[in-house]
């Protein structure tokens, strides 16, 4: 686990295929560095969806990566830092692309 910087954090969010193309990238400010469960960072990447994007985890429809490291539960801890990059790998094709 990488310990928080007292600074306010820029995290990239990616959205790759399970080839490693690149769909999709965005940033997202948060206040403050802190730790936060893997349930937070989809809240932050899908805001209202949250609740769909948790589900379409648990069901395998794709994978999150921190720093490397696959997150296994929606429960991981992950530590905010500023230049985080969080990649979420589709693991199927979706049909509503």
């Amino acid at each position: 686990m990488v310990r928080a910087m007292s600074a306010a954090a820029v995290l990239q969010f990616i959205d790759e295929t399970p080839a490693g193309e690149m769909l999709r990238e965005h940033e997202v400010r948060v206040p403050e560095s802190e730790t936060v469960r893997a349930r937070e960072l989809l809240q932050l990447r899908f805001g209202d969806d949250v609740d769909r994007a948790c589900e379409a985890f648990t069901r395998g429809a794709f994978r999150l990566q921190v720093h490397g490291a696959q997150i296994e539960s929606l429960d991981d801890h992950v530590d905010l830092v500023p230049g985080l990059a969080v990649k979420l790998i589709r693991a199927m094709a979706s049909a509503e692309d």
